[in-house]
C-alpha cells in the first residue's frame, strides 16, 4: 500500500485538491483517492456564488434539516435562465442555518448531479442560477450534511425548456457521397457532401462540418472540414480497420440549425469478424488486505474477520463466494509492476484455474497522474507477458481486457495517449467515462466504456450498467444508505439492461463501505451475506 496521502471529497465520486477541506486531517493513501469520481453532466452553466467552505451552526449530532424553496414549475425559452431559491433551516424550529454550502442539482438520467453550489446567507437563504438552458429537467437544492446536521434536499422543481426556434427558411440539409463502399483492411475512403438551405438549395460556405463514424451505436467525431463557397465539404478516413457507418454532420449555430447526412456503410474486407459478446458480470476487487484494515479502517465488520488477501485459503473462499453470486469474473486493482499488492494477481489467477472465472485488471496509475505513452506501453507489455496468457485472464475477441481509471482532469488527450500506446490493438481497452470534456465526442474512442461511482445506486454508460450496495467511507457521513431491497431492484434493472458489462461496485472495498462481501451487519443463514444472496437469486451460480 502506498504511503502517499490525499484529501477526499464526500460526494463519493472525485478526489479534490487540498484547498477543499471536506476531511481535514484524515490521511488517505493514494489508492484511496481514485475511489471517487466527479460527474458534472450539466447542460447549463451555473453561477457559483462563493468558494467551497462549510461552517454549519453549532448543534447536536445529526440534527434534522429542511430546505424550502419559493419556486414552482418554471417555463423558460431555449437558452434561457432560471434561479432556484431556498432556505436551509433546522427542521425542529425552522431556525436558519447560515454559512452552509448548498448544491444546485439537476436530475440527469434519473441521477441527481451537482451543477454548482452557494453558501447560505445569515438567514439561511441560498439562490443558485442555471443559465443557457437547453434541456427540460428537474432541479433541486441539496445540503449534504455534516457531523452536526443531517442532509436534506428541497422538493424537485421542474424546469420546462422550450424547443429552439427554427425558421423554415433557415432549415439546412447535408448530403454525402463516398468514394467506395468496400475497402481493404487499413484502406481509405473519401467522403464529399454539400451543406445547403433546405428551402432553396442555397450553399452555406464557411461552416465546420464533422466526419463522424458510428462506434457502438454512438456517432463519434473522426475529423472536420470547413465548407467551401459552394457549401462543399471533403473529408477523408484513412487506415480503416472496422466496418462501420459514416456520416457528415453540421452542428448548427445561432443562425442555422444542425443537419446530418444519410449514413453510408463502409465494409472493410479482411477485418476480423467480431464475435458477439454476452453480458459479463464483473466486480471490483482490492488486494491490499490486511494493510487495508487500518488507516482509516471500515465501518463494517467482515464475517470472515480481518483476512489476508495473500492467503490462498481466503482467496479460494472469495472465489467460491463470487461464483455463487453469479459473477463471471473480477477486476483486480493494479498499481504498477513493482507494487507489492499488485503482484498478488498471480495468486488469484492460479486459484481460478479449472473454473470459468476470469480476472481482468484496473489500471490505477492513470488516476495518479498522466503516464507517458512509453510508460503505458511498458506496463501493457509487462501485463501481457506476465498475466495475459493465463487461461483465466479475461479476453474479448481474442484480446486481453484492461479497465482504466482516469483522474478528474483527464479528457480527450488521455484517450490519445492510450490509442498511441495500444497502436497494435493488442489490448481490449475499457475506459471510465470522464467529464472534463464530452467523452463520447473525443477521437480515439476505446473498445468500451464503464463507470465507477459507488456513491450512486446505478450508473449507465453505452457499454455498461453498474450497481452499488451503499457508500459509507470511514470517517465520513453516509453517501448512499444501504438497503437490500433497493439493491435488489437495481440488480434487476441491471439484468434487464443487457449491457456488455454488468458491474458490481464493489466486492471488497471495505474502507468506502461499498462492498457486497458478507459483513456481520448483513450476514445471512447460508453464510454468503444478503447482498451476495441477491445476486445469486438473480443470476444463479457460475
Amino acid at each position: 500500500m502506498s504511503g502517499r496521502h490525499a484529501k477526499m471529497c464526500p460526494n463519493g465520486r472525485t478526489g479534490e485538491p487540498a484547498d477543499h477541506p471536506h476531511n481535514v486531517g484524515m490521511p488517505i493513501s493514494s489508492f484511496r483517492l481514485r475511489r471517487i469520481a466527479t460527474a458534472v453532466l450539466a447542460t447549463a452553466a451555473v453561477v457559483v456564488v462563493s468558494p467551497l467552505s462549510v461552517t454549519p451552526a453549532a448543534a447536536t449530532a445529526a440534527t434534522a434539516t429542511a430546505i424550502t424553496t419559493t419556486e414552482a414549475t418554471q417555463n423558460v425559452a431555449y437558452g434561457g435562465s432560471v434561479g432556484i431559491s431556498g432556505k436551509l433551516v433546522r427542521a425542529a424550529d425552522n431556525a436558519p442555518l447560515p454559512d452552509g454550502r448548498v448544491y444546485l442539482q439537476q436530475s440527469v438520467n434519473g441521477v441527481w448531479t451537482n451543477a454548482g453550489s452557494v453558501v447560505t446567507n445569515g438567514a439561511g437563504g441560498a439562490t443558485g442560477y442555471a443559465v443557457g438552458l437547453s434541456v427540460s429537467r428537474s432541479w433541486a437544492l441539496y445540503w449534504p450534511g455534516n457531523a452536526q446536521f443531517a442532509a436534506s434536499r428541497s422538493a424537485a422543481i421542474v424546469v420546462n425548456v422550450a424547443a429552439p426556434p427554427v425558421s423554415p427558411t433557415r432549415a439546412t440539409q447535408m448530403s454525402i457521397a463516398a468514394s467506395a463502399a468496400n475497402v481493404a483492411y487499413g484502406g481509405s475512403v473519401a467522403f464529399s457532401g454539400l451543406l445547403t438551405l433546405a428551402a432553396n438549395g442555397a450553399p452555406l460556405g464557411g461552416g465546420r462540418v464533422y466526419l463522424q463514424q458510428s462506434v457502438n451505436g454512438v456517432w463519434t467525431n473522426a475529423g472536420s472540414v470547413i465548407t467551401n463557397g459552394a457549401g462543399g465539404a471533403n473529408a477523408y478516413a484513412v487506415g480503416i480497420t472496422a466496418s462501420r457507418s459514416w456520416s457528415l454532420f453540421w452542428p448548427g449555430n445561432a443562425q442555422f440549425p444542425a443537419a446530418r447526412s444519410a449514413a453510408v456503410n463502409v465494409t472493410v474486407a479482411g477485418a476480423p469478424v467480431p464475435v458477439p459478446v454476452p453480458s459479463l458480470r464483473l466486480t471490483f476487487y482490492y488486494p491490499w488486505y490486511p494493510a487495508g484494515w487500518s488507516g482509516p479502517g471500515s465501518n463494517f465488520t467482515p464475517s470472515d474477520g480481518q483476512y489476508d488477501t495473500s492467503n490462498t485459503a481466503e482467496i479460494a473462499r472469495q472465489l467460491t463466494e463470487m461464483r455463487y453470486a453469479g459473477l463471471n469474473g473480477a477486476i483486480f486493482s493494479w498499481e504498477g509492476q513493482s507494487e507489492v499488492f499488485s503482484k498478488r494477481l498471480s495468486l488469484d489467477l492460479a486459484a481460478a484455474h479449472g473454473t470459468p472465472f476470469k480476472w481482468s485488471v484496473y489500471y490505477e496509475l492513470e488516476g495518479q497522474g498522466n503516464p507517458t505513452v512509453a510508460a503505458i506501453q511498458s506496463d501493457l507489455a509487462y501485463l501481457y507477458t506476465t498475466y495475459a496468457n493465463d487461461p483465466n485472464f479475461l479476453h474479448i475477441n481474442g484480446k486481453p481486457v484492461i479497465f482504466v481509471w482516469p483522474d478528474a482532469n483527464d479528457g480527450c488527450s488521455m484517450l490519445a495517449r492510450w490509442a498511441a500506446a495500444n497502436a497494435n490493438h493488442q489490448w481490449y481497452v475499457v475506459q471510465k467515462e470522464f467529464f472534463a470534456q464530452s467523452y463520447l465526442s473525443c477521437p480515439n474512442q476505446p473498445d468500451a466504456w464503464h463507470e465507477y461511482a459507488p456513491a450512486t445506486q446505478t450508473e449507465v454508460t453505452p457499454s455498461s450498467f453498474s450497481v452499488s450496495p451503499g457508500f459509507w467511507h470511514k470517517g465520513n457521513a453516509v453517501q448512499l444508505a444501504r438497503s437490500v431491497s433497493a439493491f435488489s431492484a437495481a440488480v434487476q434493472a441491471m439484468k434487464a439492461s443487457n449491457k456488455q458489462f454488468e458491474l458490481v461496485t464493489t466486492w471488497n472495498e471495505w474502507v468506502d463501505g461499498s462492498n457486497i462481501e458478507s459483513a456481520t451487519q448483513w450476514a445471512s443463514p447460508d453464510g454468503y451475506g444478503q447482498y451476495v444472496d441477491v445476486l445469486h437469486n438473480a443470476f444463479g451460480s457460475q
